[in-house]
């Protein structure tokens, strides 16, 4: 997988309408510049990991083995597991709600069109609309 401009695109839209909304709700200027340095924060933690793919966390690949799928990470590790029903698939995005055993959490893995080779994506597509 490789960063996606759309979602670069999508993420940095949303932060600036939120700091904007920030800025122009009626609050004490220590909540508003203490909001938007926690939405700073925020948005550089999540742009690195999920857009950028440059956190340990982040998932630089994925694998479909029959009934289960393995996420890459940075760090080299390898997170298994099922694909939820709640995954979503559309033309354009592939949202993976993806839960390990004995885990009580799930993790989303967000997949643009523009993320993967074309060929692949219609293949990840075609997959997870078949088996979820």
């Amino acid at each position: 997988m490789q960063p996606s401009r759309i979602f670069l695109a999508l993420m940095c839209g949303v932060y600036a309408l939120a700091l904007l909304m920030v800025f122009l709700l009626p609050l004490a200027a220590w909540a508003s510049y203490s909001l938007a340095i926690l939405l700073c924060v925020s948005g550089i933690y999540y742009l690195r990991r999920d857009v950028m793919l440059t956190l340990p966390a982040s998932c630089i690949a994925l694998r479909l083995v029959e009934d289960k799928i393995i996420l890459y990470l940075r760090d080299g590790n390898e997170v298994s597991g099922q694909v939820l029903a709640g995954s979503v698939v559309t033309p354009l995005l592939s949202v993976l709600n993806v839960r390990s055993p004995g885990e009580s959490r799930s993790r989303s893995v967000l997949i643009f069109a523009d993320s993967l080779a074309r060929e692949r994506f219609r293949e990840l597509r075609v997959y997870l609309k078949w088996r979820t």
